[in-house]
């Protein structure tokens, strides 16, 4: 919970970039070890998978472990924040040291345009200028170009902070872009997947 990593490949398709490294540091950290795990607010996910912290009887958090050595990514899901300021610095830290994945090419941020362009649907980093916010019942938009916008829903709303700041500033957005029609959409569920550049 928490965390995303890559995922190893299977039925002869190839395994994400650092996801064999992922994995054997998982190994060294939980293999032959009793562990507990911990809940947050949601037991599952929408796919029925279990969500928890894992813990080693020691009192490690596997968790942070894994985002502190650089080998997972963040991936906060509201209302599960248990330890969302601890993982989000252990993240800040990995990745200014560029630990791990953040030191591999399919990490690195690029311009939003090449969502379009090259059809991208992976998790990513990319970076833009908010042109506009626009509101709907549903939900908001924030333009990063005419053809590219981030979706956060009026449930989601509340986990960033006033939208307008964002207009006209550079932005960094994380998450798995998506066809939608004309148009490609990044789903943004916590202000730690839309981060304000300099």
């Amino acid at each position: 919970m928490g965390i995303n990593t890559p995922e190893i490949g299977y039925r002869g398709k190839p395994s994400e970039a650092g996801a064999v490294t992922a994995k054997e540091y998982l190994k060294t950290l939980v293999l032959h070890k009793k562990v507990y795990i911990e809940r947050d607010i949601e037991r599952e996910d929408h796919y029925g998978r279990t969500l928890a912290y894992i813990f080693l009887e020691d009192g490690q958090h596997i968790n942070l472990a894994l985002v502190r050595r650089g080998v997972a990514t963040l991936s906060l899901h509201p209302p599960n924040l248990k330890y969302a300021k601890r993982l989000q610095l252990a993240q800040h830290q990995a990745e200014k040291s560029r630990l791990g994945l953040w030191a591999l090419e399919p990490y690195q941020a690029k311009k939003v345009e090449l969502i379009a362009d090259k059809k991208l649907t992976t998790w990513g980093r990319f970076y833009a200028r908010v042109q506009k916010v626009s509101h709907s019942k549903k939900g908001s938009k924030l333009w990063l170009n005419t053809t590219t916008y981030v979706w956060i829903s009026v449930a989601n709303k509340r986990y960033f902070p006033e939208l307008a700041r964002y207009k006209g500033r550079r932005v960094e957005i994380r998450g798995w872009p998506r066809k939608r029609g004309k148009n490609w959409s990044i789903n943004a569920i916590h202000s730690s997947q839309l981060l304000i550049k300099p």
